[in-house]
Order: structure tokens, then sequence, then C-alpha cells
């Protein structure tokens, strides 16, 4: 008998294959709970070297024994009349199918619901994409205030200061920047660790935290401090690690290279620190952060200043100052991939935000991002240059999440992808998967009033307002100089406690220089006494520098005009707008910028009917519904003002109709308590039965809460 003959006959081939398919089902299986419940790094190792271990021990034993009615008995002491081997054969293969069946539908799922790196670090979250998005995972609340931890318990991980410009030509600090900022990049990309982003690093730097209570606050094990000195055509680069739990130095090193060599100072940086603790780089690891985005100097110069700019957000003015830098470092370099993909992001973005009047940027986007793809196929450039591209150019958000998850996990602590992803899941309405995004974000930015803000948005998209409530006071409590954590305080007070004295109190400690926006709160305040010094401080802000800006301003004055009874006033501004926005929406439609013309449809249609101007009401709407806008998070604020439009030129039925049926819907933007306090909604809907027992119901249960308390 062949040995073949003898495997088969004694079911060593069937345990074989039935192991090796339950050992893979074990393994995805361990993996998922591994990020699931939070579960070490090494969970699924050890489940799969247990496997590993077991399977020659499980064939040996079908080997040697065999299954019988008494028991397990060695196989040489059965008689032929005895064995049940093809009972047990029959169940090896009922268990076979089952397992593969489920292997099958494991498969089929995973490809279905494509993940983003699930293994996050610390307190971070699973950006799962086929969760539904109205399950709730988290307490976001407690996302901002670090609780401390025990002494020796700091979870693995980098906090870089920000490093000291030590050239004796102050001009060389964006070049010390840019040394920080690749560094930060360099260790991010080794997925084992958590790496603090720049920004709450510069405002820890700025409080002057000793080193101990950098990694009890942060929850970081180590810290890393350096300084940059640039002189002619060479660079000295000092760094040195420190134990976070001990304030320790544990590593120093000084690089005295020449100036082209700054890519490889980063990599032996990222390398040591590695060492350091005790993490080993896989191959991949180690080409990524050995890799040079560029080996011009000057090239490289004009990308970190540009990549500067990048960090403040100044609309379209600051796309314009990128831009020209960005090409001039691709022209010196033409490979030079990090800089493509940032100008993509500028290219897209000046067609976004509704700056692209002449139709230049979205076919420049588009050739760029279609040469990154002939170049780097299936790569991190790539994915983040079709991502970006999607988000802001074509404003398909489910492209862009699609490719931008890619392109994570490569690079799962890049922030600017992150911020994308969380946009992208909040414009499909997916406000719980954008809430896990948030809590990444703020795990890496924990100083952040930009990401807490936009959790506290999150929490109210997703209808968790007692939740947002709590998040906006601990906002504005930690990130006091943050105008929006007050306007998002502010709008929550009015929206959804119907508490109009803490809203005016917030709005009135906002600088006057962003008044011009908060139109809720001139209505709440205006009258006819006071018009005339409301319509000054208004006009203040028209400067016929921005056109659409001071249109804008004269539609806020003639709706003020309106609700107020001063119907000719208001007719004069409306009409002065109405050239205004005729004149944009048309620049806009021949850039065929859909996103931004529906905005300045609407309100067209809106200043039309202040206007009395019957005519251009109805141009204006027949442009507004050939518009295919999908974007998911516009339908409810498209709907607002359309119907803000109609009750304007008197349909009010109809507009209190579209309004009453968003109320409790998790997307919409508005309240009950909005409608019944806004003076706007009071002008157009006091009349209506079904919206005066709207106004009587919530006093009532506001005056029995009163009593109550």
């Amino acid at each position: 008998m062949s040995l073949f003959t003898e495997l088969k006959r004694r079911n060593v081939i069937r345990v074989a294959i039935a192991y090796l398919i339950v050992g893979w089902l074990l393994a995805q299986v361990s993996t998922t709970l591994e990020a699931a419940l939070n579960l070490p790094l090494w969970f699924d190792t050890l489940i799969v070297t247990i496997m590993l271990i077991g399977f020659p021990i499980a064939l040996i034993i079908s080997w040697v024994y065999e299954l019988t009615p008494e028991g397990i008995k060695k196989e040489k002491n059965i008689k032929a009349d005895e064995t049940i081997l093809h009972e047990t054969s029959k169940k090896l293969n009922y268990i076979t199918i089952i397992a593969a069946l489920a292997v099958l539908g494991m498969f089929v799922w995973q490809q279905m619901n494509p993940q983003v790196d699930s293994r996050l670090h610390g307190n971070d979250l699973e950006l799962l994409k086929g969760n539904d998005e109205n399950n709730t995972t988290v307490n976001p609340t407690q996302t901002v205030t670090q609780s401390e931890q025990p002494e020796n318990t700091l979870t693995l991980g980098v906090a870089v200061l920000p490093f000291a410009n030590m050239s004796e030509d102050p001009n060389n600090a964006f070049f010390a920047s840019g040394v920080y900022e690749d560094v930060l990049t360099y260790l991010s990309r080794i997925v084992q660790w958590r790496v603090i982003s720049r920004t709450s690093m510069e405002k820890i730097a700025e409080r002057g935290m000793e080193i101990t209570a950098i990694g009890k606050h942060l929850d970081v094990s180590h810290v890393l401090e350096g300084s940059v000195r640039r002189a002619g055509d060479s660079v000295r680069v000092t760094v040195q690690l420190i134990d976070a739990s001990n304030d320790e130095h544990i590593w120093a090193e000084n690089y005295d290279r020449k100036l082209e060599d700054i890519f490889a100072i980063q990599t032996e940086i990222a390398e040591k620190i590695a060492q350091q603790l005790k993490t080993k780089l896989t191959p991949e690891q180690h080409q990524l952060i050995a890799t040079a985005p560029t080996d011009n100097i000057q090239a490289y110069d004009l990308f970190i200043k540009a990549r500067e700019l990048s960090r403040v957000w100044r609309n379209a003015d600051g796309f314009r100052e990128q831009i020209p830098l960005l090409e001039q470092a691709i022209t010196l370099d033409p490979k030079f991939a990090e800089a493509q993909v940032l100008l993509v992001q500028s290219y897209g973005r000046m067609f976004w935000t509704g700056s692209d009047n002449h139709g230049i940027y979205r076919p420049k986007a588009e050739a760029l991002k279609n040469q990154i793809l002939a170049d780097y196929p299936n790569s991190y450039y790539a994915y983040a240059a079709q991502g970006y591209y999607a988000y802001t150019v074509e404003f398909n958000y489910q492209s862009a999440l699609e490719q931008l998850q890619m392109a994570l996990l490569e690079r799962p602590d890049n922030n600017t992808l992150l911020n994308y992803i969380g946009a992208s899941y909040k414009r499909l309405g997916k406000f719980e998967l954008a809430l896990a995004t948030n809590m990444k974000l703020l795990s890496l930015d924990p100083e952040s009033a930009i990401s807490a803000d936009e959790l506290t948005r999150n929490l109210m998209l997703a209808n968790r307002k007692d939740e947002a409530f709590a998040q906006a006071k601990s906002n504005v409590k930690n990130f006091p100089e943050s105008i929006f954590s007050q306007m998002d305080l502010a709008r929550l007070y009015f929206e959804h406690f119907g508490d109009v004295a803490n809203y005016l109190n917030l709005i009135e400690k906002l600088p006057t220089t962003i008044m011009d926006s908060h139109s809720l709160y001139f209505r709440l305040t205006a009258n006819k006494n006071n018009m005339a010094e409301i319509v000054s401080t208004l006009e203040k802000f028209q400067t016929d520098e921005e056109p659409i800006n001071d249109a804008g301003i004269d539609l806020q004055i003639a709706e003020l005009f309106n609700l107020n009874g001063d119907k000719e006033k208001s007719q004069q501004r409306a009409k002065k707008a109405l050239q205004a926005f005729n004149k944009q929406a048309l620049n806009n439609a021949n850039s065929d910028n859909n996103r931004n013309s529906v905005l300045y449809y609407l309100q067209m249609m809106y200043v039309s009917c202040l206007a009395n101007d019957q005519a251009s009401y109805d141009q204006s709407a027949e442009k507004y519904h050939s518009i295919n806008n999908s974007e998911f998070i516009s339908k409810y604020w498209q709907e607002l003002n359309y119907s803000l439009a109609i009750a304007a030129c008197g349909d009010t039925e109809k507009a209190w109709k579209m309004l009453s049926s968003q109320l409790g819907q998790p997307m919409s933007i508005i309240t009950e308590w909005s409608l019944a306090l806004d003076p706007l909604h009071q002008h157009y809907f006091s009349e209506l039965p079904e919206y005066q027992a709207m106004v009587k119901r919530l006093n009532e249960n506001k005056a029995n809460q009163e009593t109550l308390e």
C-alpha cells in the first residue's frame, strides 16, 4: 500500500485540509476581535503561532490514533471489523464543507466591506465602512479631556516637540519646520506607534510642559526633542529621545551632513527610534522611511514653503499662494510626487471654493491626477490624488472615501487623509463613522480645536444633542480662543433649549470682525429704533473687493428691513444684491461648479422675492432645479433655503410643510425651537394654526420644566 493511500485511509489528508481551513478562519476572527475589543497587537500573532504549532501535532495524532465508539485508541490496536474510519471521514467532510462556506462568507463580506486600517492605536476607533451608521460605538464627549495614566503604563508612542531653528539666518525657520514635519511623517509610517500631530505639539511646547507631564497628558511613552542648523550647503540636526515616564535620556545623536543628505538623516532618526522602542520594522516600512521625496533641495525648499502655507485655511487666497510654489518645485523635479499630490489638492480646492471662474484649475487638477496615476499606479500617491480630486472637483464623496481609505493603509496617522475621510462620511450622511474618524483625529491631535468642534457638529447631525451640548461646553472650556467653539455652543442653546439669552451672551463676546456672518443675531436684536445703527454696522463689512460678499450683506439688510415692515427699503437693497448674485451665478455656471451654483441660485430665488422680481425668481428656480447635486448633507440645507424663498414669494403653507417634515431627522439643520424663535420664521408662519400649536406646546413644556427645576 502506498504512503498516499495510507494517509487517505487514516484520514490524515482530510484532517490537514480541515485544520488549514478552520485555522485560516480562526486567524481572521482573531484579527477582527483584536480591533473590536482593543486587544494588544500580538493577540492575532499568538493565535496564528498556536495554530502553526498544532498543525503537525494534529497530523501525528490522526496517523497514530483513531476515534472509536469506545474512545480514542491507537490505530495498530484496532481490528479491521472495529474501525469506523469511513464514518469519521464523513464527519470530517461535513466539518470541512461548513468551514469552507464560512471562509467563503467572510471573504465575500470583506470584499463588500473594505476597511480602513483595523489596527488603530491607543484610544483610536475602527473606521469600518460597513458599520451601521446608527449604531453608537463610542462616547465622544470623553475625547478631549485626557485621563492621567499611572506611571510606566504609557502607551507606546512618540511626541515630537518642535525643532528649534538654530540657523543664523532667521529666514531658514521654514526649513527647520519642514524637517520637523518630515520627521513626524517618517515616524507616523511605522504603524505600531501613535505619533502626536504637529498642531498639538506646538501648543504643548508653548505651555512649557515638563517631559513627564507631556507623557501623561498625551499617553505616549517617549518624547523627542531636536534642533536644526542650516548654513550654506551644510546642515546639523540634533535629536534626543527621552523616556516620558521618568524623564531619562535614552538616546541622542548629532548629524553633521551636506544639505542633500537631509532625507537620509530623517530616515536614520526614524530607524534609531525604532531600535530604541524595540520595534522591528517590516521591509515595507523600511522602504517607506528610506525613500527620499526628491533629490533637488531647491524643489524641496519650495515644497515645504507651500506646505507651511497649507497648514492655515485662508480659502482661495491660501491656495493661490501655494500653487506657484508647487508648480516651480515640480518644474525643478518633474517626479516630485509629494508636491504633485499637494498641487492636485490646491487646484481642486480652487474649484471647490468656487474660485475657478475662468475654468483653468479643474483641467489642471485632472491632468496632474492622471499623470500621477500613470507614474505611480496602485500607490499612496495615486490613491491620494484620486481621492482629493474626487472630493474637490467631482463632489463624489463615496469615490473619495474609497480612494483615501486605500491611501490611509500606508499612512494611517496622516491628519489630512483623516480630515477628508471624516468630511466624506459626513457628506454621505454616515455620521457615526464621521464620529469615529473624529475620535481617531483627536487621539493624534488632542489639542486641535478644529477637530473638537467638528466632533460637536457631527454629534448634532447624528441627533445626539445632549452629547453635542456636553462636548460644546467642554470645547469652550478647553479652547477659549476658538470662536467656532463658542458659536457651536450658542447655536445649541438657541436651537435645542430655546435659550435666547445665553445665545446672545455668547455671540456678543465674539470679535466684531466676524459679526457680519451672524444674521440670526441681527434678526433677534434689530428693531425700528436701532435699524440705522445695525445697517451702518453691516455696511462696514462691504469693501467693494468681494462683490459677492457685499451682495450677501445687502441681502441681510434687505431681510431686516422686510422683517421690520419697511418694504420699500427692503426692495431697494434686494435689487442691488440681485445684480451681484446674477453676475456671480453666471461665473459659476461657466465653470460648471454646481456645488456653488446651487448656493447662488437659491440666494437669487430668495432675493428675487424680496425684490418683487418674479421673472428673476422663475429663471433662478429653473436653473436650480436643473442642477443635479447629489451631496447628501446639502439636501436639508437646500430645502431650508428653498422653503424660505417660496415663503418670501407668498407660498407659506408649502414652505411650512417642507420645513416641518425635516423636524427630528438626524441630518436636519432646523429644530422646533429655531422655527419658534427665529423672527424670520415668525414673520412667515405665525398665522398658520400648525405653527401656533407648536409654539404653544414648546412654551408650555418649557414652563413645566422650569417649575420642576
